[in-house]
């Protein structure tokens, strides 16, 4: 019958979407944010250095707020 085609598509999704969303989570576990951020050029590390050194956390979006004043 069709409905015997059901099981293996959970299957086959689970396969496909699984590792994803496992990422998402230890990523959320591991770094206190869902998405990772990638250091991959020199301008990202740059902008992430900068960010830990102003707030602590490069994950959290930063304003003008965050910038001290001189």
């Amino acid at each position: 019958m069709w409905f015997n085609i059901i099981p293996p598509y959970v299957i086959i999704l689970g396969a496909i979407a699984g590792p994803g969303y496992a990422l998402w989570w230890s990523h959320y576990f591991f770094l206190g944010n869902h998405y990772r951020r990638g250091n991959h050029s020199r301008w990202d590390r740059v902008m992430y250095s900068r960010d830990w050194r102003l707030t602590g956390n490069p994950y959290v979006v930063n304003g003008l707020k965050e910038l001290p004043d001189k």
